[in-house]
């Protein structure tokens, strides 16, 4: 195992332990009194924000509006897609993306520290514009952000593969990978005002921090923007 695995499965191991206690120091009753009154107490706000990249909170928030919506309990099964989705998925994604970012054989070369970070700071961010109308928002930001970057470097890796004439076979790992990624944004997508505004927020962060990820996306805009004409025609 390489140095990168064994940093993500550290940072994943302190992700999940921090989840659990966040879990044990706020039960569901207290944890439901802080979402009802967090716009109204400090308290309540000042624990949303420390805990949000962090908690199950935003699980929470989704249970009750399924519940509104179907008029009963959720079955058991729906929650745990839920949790699979804001919990178990984001701790592969933090795993993986350290694993992809240390790897030799990968296109693109950021930062991983820097790229999982970006996700928490961004879930702070959105965290805090989202308080004046409402909490429970915050792992979900950091799988949405890991997800999008990690599909657009694997997806990348397959480009560049295929143009080299490497053989399908040789990429099943990358293909399943992708699938996999793809399968995560959409799931993540079906709230998409939530989730584009805290991928906004983290593709802004990491321009600005992470020097190869702001040269990557400057040569993308140029290039895109040459398409559309927008620098006039090449002669």
């Amino acid at each position: 195992m390489n140095l990168g695995r064994w940093i993500g499965a550290a940072y994943a191991i302190a992700f999940a332990l921090l989840y659990l206690l966040v879990f044990l120091l706020f039960p569901p009753d207290l944890a439901l009194h802080i979402l009802q009154t967090c716009r109204t107490s400090v308290q309540g706000l000042a624990v949303n924000f420390a805990v949000a990249p962090i908690s199950y909170f935003e699980v929470l928030v989704y249970i009750l509006k399924l519940q509104h919506l179907l008029g009963h309990a959720i079955p058991y099964g729906e929650i745990m897609q839920l949790l699979l989705l804001n919990f178990v998925a984001v701790e592969l994604l933090i795993f993986g993306s350290f694993a992809y970012f240390h790897s030799k054989r990968r296109v693109h070369a950021y930062n991983a520290q820097k790229v999982f970070w970006s996700g928490v700071f961004a879930s702070y961010m959105l965290v805090a514009i989202e308080a004046l109308y409402g909490c429970g928002t915050g792992t979900s930001i950091i799988g949405v952000s890991l997800t999008s970057i990690l599909l657009a470097c694997v997806g990348s890796d397959l480009f560049h593969a295929a143009r080299n004439g490497e053989k399908l076979t040789s990429q099943a790992l990358r293909i399943l990978a992708f699938a996999f990624l793809a399968t995560m944004l959409v799931g993540y997508l079906l709230s998409p005002i939530v989730h584009l505004s805290g991928l906004a927020l983290f593709i802004t962060i990491l321009f600005i921090w992470d020097k190869s990820f702001r040269k990557d996306l400057l040569a993308i805009l140029t290039l895109f923007a040459q398409k559309i004409g927008l620098f006039g025609t090449k002669r």
